[in-house]
């Protein structure tokens, strides 16, 4: 194993990890209820204009706003399932970085204890 290469494998495993992380976070600010003032306002806007006496029709605003709600809160649910497996492959991602960097110092030091009149890997 060449030590470039195990930095080369090591920043890269390093740049997965930081970009699962960053597309976790966008999933959780984007899917949660960040949407609800937009619904809730569209839903003001609709519902005073309205006549009073139109009771079917406020009746079917009332309900398009709360399925509105339900599927946002569907949504932040099911984000909080994709945060939680993108944590676990996170974790393992990790994982392999620590057990990367372990193989790599020891690399390092393998070489640095071998005397340069061994069979040394051409120019260490």
């Amino acid at each position: 194993m060449d030590v470039a290469y195990a930095l080369i494998g090591l920043a890269l495993g390093l740049t997965v990890a930081a970009v699962i992380v960053l597309i976790g976070v966008g999933i959780v600010s984007v899917a949660g209820m960040s949407f609800y003032p937009l619904i809730y306002n569209s839903y003001q806007t609709v519902y005073n204009q309205l006549p009073s006496n139109a009771t079917n029709i406020q009746n079917a605003v009332n309900t398009s706003f709360q399925n509105s709600i339900t599927y946002v809160q569907q949504v932040s649910s099911y984000s909080v399932v994709a945060i939680n497996t993108l944590r676990s492959l996170g974790s393992v991602l990790q994982i392999i970085i620590f057990i990367g960097a372990f193989l790599l110092i020891l690399e390092i030091l393998m070489r640095l204890a071998m005397p340069r009149t061994a069979d040394a890997p051409a120019g260490y």
